[in-house]
């Protein structure tokens, strides 16, 4: 889990670097603090165990003594005095895609200073000081964010469990609902509390400032929204599994007040379903359950990021947290040349990383590779005598992302040194919606190819979904379960790609990196 202090100093200098852009800024201290944020986002050590913060690389004095005051008092009084310029509700744009701190001047110029004066506005007519296809992507942001408006990423949720769990450790609360299916998105965080028999609903809702309605507590913890349902011992098995399971699930099942969801599931002639495949229904798994993946079952990570490209630590930061972790063997998958954006390799940059990772006495097996960008042609942004080279070749969409990619992915999967198609849909869970790809005609391929299919642990991809690897396991291409790290604490990211898997009923059989099967 991340350090929580270390999050909120990060977000409190992301927002100041940010609101100083907006009211014209030097643009030199605006990225140096915007720097600082993405350092303390991912720094390794707790925040608080630190005494000299000028010894964090990107950390100088100035920073430094922002930090003291946030760590201090919590806030920072000169995002105070910028926030008094900014209206609260301008905020709410930067969340709409295709709205970037550029867009976020123009509309800050022009006073539009809401979401709703926005939409208003740019629903009648297209707003001048933006191009057609602006207008257009706006529009589209717009209508997304419409859908997903106050959800939020399971990380979230599980940070807000573990606050919860932490601040009042003499009440018992368990996981329910779309946390405990380990949902991608959530619209509340969702627990259960076994109760006496003559407890007071009345009582938690004055612990929490919350509304009590019938067996359930209403609150917001951070702005999100928190939903305590309450059970007595001797029907838990019941209330646990009617919160925790979707309709399609609960429509197949006879529910008893018991104490326990086993007992339910044996009732009703079917073997113990764990959380994570209650999506589907239990009729799925009338002759038995897959025996699902745990993270302790995964030795290999083939994709991962380091500061060569757009990572944040070095290739000897990832290997050692890899080695401890107990991997067999980890791939160094930094971005090709076409991805400037994200520091992308050059041909001569990659042959100087690829001898680097060959000449140095490994305590693991380190595989020199690529997250090499699928161009818009279906061709590769290698040439094949660079590819051939390597150890280890993902391949990727990053750019012209609309549309139906079937072809586009199908030409790059004829390239023989392609061995994962990573992020195969190119969503970004909350922000953009993934293209088209018709998987009828790409499983085969793979499975041809022995091509493996991504599941990408970072949170805001989480792709593909659980149906689509579960059709993928069906038709017998191999699951690659990856984190895309960028930095070492990324590296557990690993847990939610199981997540994954466990919700698409995967077991060990189809998974790529499941007890070394390369």
């Amino acid at each position: 889990m991340p350090d929580f202090l270390n999050v909120k100093i990060s977000k409190i200098l992301s927002r100041l670097a940010e609101a100083k852009e907006l009211t014209g800024s030097n643009p030199f201290k605006v990225s140096a603090i915007r720097k600082a944020s993405n350092v303390l986002a991912n720094l390794n050590d707790s925040i608080q165990l630190i005494d000299d913060y000028q010894k964090i690389p990107g950390i100088g004095p100035s920073i430094a003594k922002k930090i003291s005051e946030i760590k201090k008092t919590g806030r920072l009084e000169e995002l105070d005095e910028l926030d008094d310029k900014i209206p609260t509700a301008f905020w709410e744009l930067s969340k709409i895609r295709g709205i970037g701190l550029g867009s976020m001047k123009k509309l800050f110029k022009e006073k539009i200073f809401s979401y709703e004066r926005l939409k208003e506005n740019i629903f009648k007519n297209d707003l001048a000081f933006f191009s057609k296809s602006q207008n257009e992507n706006i529009r589209r942001g717009i209508k997304f964010y419409e859908n997903y408006k106050g959800k939020f990423l399971l990380p979230e949720g599980q940070n807000i469990f573990e606050q919860i769990q932490d601040k009042y450790r003499n009440i018992n609360f368990r996981a329910t609902g779309g946390l405990r299916r380990c949902d991608e998105i959530l619209d509340c965080v969702e627990l259960i509390h076994v109760c006496d028999s003559d407890f007071n609903i009345s009582n938690l809702a004055s612990i929490f400032k919350g509304r009590a309605q019938g067996q359930e507590v209403e609150f917001s913890h951070n702005g999100r929204l928190v939903k305590i349902s309450i059970s007595r011992k001797n029907d838990f098995g019941k209330r646990w599994l009617e919160t925790t399971s979707t309709k399609e699930h609960l429509d197949n099942l006879k529910l008893h007040e018991v104490e326990s969801e086993e007992e339910i599931y044996k009732l009703n002639g079917y073997p113990y379903i764990p959380p994570e495949l209650r999506i589907w229904s239990p009729l799925e798994f009338k002759k038995g359950v897959p025996r699902l993946l745990d993270v302790d079952d995964i030795n290999l990570d083939m994709h991962m990021h380091t500061n060569w490209s757009d990572g944040f630590d070095s290739i000897d930061d990832m290997v050692c947290a890899s080695h401890a972790k107990g991997y067999s063997r980890i791939a160094i998958t930094d971005h090709s040349k076409s991805a400037s954006y994200a520091g992308g390799l050059k041909e001569e940059s990659l042959f100087e990383q690829l001898s680097y990772i060959k000449n140095k006495n490994w305590d693991m097996e380190v595989f020199a590779g690529t997250e090499c960008d699928i161009l818009n042609d279906g061709s590769l942004d290698y040439d094949d005598s660079v590819l051939e080279k390597l150890d280890w070749v993902v391949a990727s969409i990053h750019q012209n992302l609309n549309g139906d990619q079937t072809e586009r992915i199908l030409k790059a999967l004829e390239n023989p040194h392609v061995n994962v198609l990573g992020h195969s849909t190119g969503r970004k869970l909350l922000t953009r919606e993934g293209y088209y790809v018709d998987w009828d005609k790409v499983f085969p391929r793979l499975l041809e190819k022995d091509v493996a299919l991504e599941i990408n642990g970072n949170p805001e991809r989480l792709d593909v979904d659980s149906s689509i690897a579960k059709n993928a396991s069906k038709a017998g291409v191999k699951l690659s379960l990856n984190t895309d790290a960028h930095s070492i604490k990324q590296l557990d990211f690993m847990k939610m790609a199981v997540n994954q898997a466990r919700r698409a009923g995967l077991d060990g059989s189809s998974v790529l990196n499941f007890n070394y099967q390369i």
